[in-house]
Order: C-alpha cells, then structure tokens, then sequence
C-alpha cells in the first residue's frame, strides 16, 4: 500500500515534470535514493545513506512497541542482541543494569550516531555498538533476546 499523500515529497524531473511510472508514483524522494545508492555503490551503500542522511526507515525514537514491552517489564533480563541497530534508539531503550544490550551494524556512520546518542542516555553505560555483518558475525556467547523491526524487511 502506497504512503499517504501528504506524506511524501514530490519527484520530478529538471522540468518540474512528475517522474512516470507506477514504482515512483508513491516512493519519497529519499526512497529513491537508497535505491540509486544501492544499485551504485553496493559496497558501501548504507555509510552513504547515514552520511546524506537518507535513512527513511529511522524514525528518531525507540521502536513503540519497545517502550512499551519494556515499561511492561515482561521483556526477558540477560544479553540483548539489536541487528541493524542504526542510530541506537531500541538499544537504549532496551538497556538497562539487568539487560546487557549489543548494538550491531555494517555502517560505521549508523554508530558513530549510536554511541553519540549513547554517551548522553542514562542507560548509555549497558549497551555495546559493534560495526560487522550480522550475517558472518560469531557472537562469543549466547542471547536471552533478540530484536528485529526493519533488519529483516
């Protein structure tokens, strides 16, 4: 289902002309870029979304189910794992004295982000940002929970 109208950024060409096609009748102007970015420069792709700031799937806060659940407290204590952490945002909220938090991501740019936004939580202190691919990555101990909300879209 396409996004709401007035949510989205016109795409046009030089003339000022709507772009044709069904695909960018309802794509946001940085929708397409992550696309142009991925098919040219598929080795370092997401620096370059973090860098040009064209990151439509960070919404600039915790995930609200996160909040929730946490506030719930029915979320298990231990280690955390948050591939694709991005910013950092489900990190922090998930962290806690009891609940030791890794943050994992294949941009460096996403967590340079992260533990900027880190140093300034309270729960800054239970968390851990590591730049790999969770694919080839080999964590040293086991997880008491995982969280996933776009890594796997």
């Amino acid at each position: 289902m396409a996004p709401a109208a007035e949510n989205l950024e016109v795409l046009v060409d030089e003339d000022g002309n709507k772009v044709p096609g069904a695909l960018f009748d309802y794509l946001t102007t940085k929708e397409v870029r992550v696309r142009e970015l991925v098919n040219n420069r598929p080795m370092d792709f997401w620096d370059k979304c973090w860098e040009e700031n064209v990151t439509p799937w960070d919404v600039g806060s915790a995930t609200p189910i996160i909040v929730h659940l946490v506030k719930e407290g029915v979320l298990p204590q231990g280690r955390a794992l948050v591939p694709g952490c991005g910013s950092g945002y489900d990190v922090l909220a998930l962290a806690s004295p009891t609940r030791q938090v890794i943050g994992l991501d294949i941009s460096e740019q996403a967590l340079k982000r992260a533990r900027e936004l880190a140093k300034f939580s309270p729960d800054g202190e239970w968390t851990e940002f590591l730049n790999a691919d969770f694919y080839t990555w080999t964590p040293v101990e086991p997880f008491d929970l995982i969280f996933d909300y776009t890594f796997f879209c």
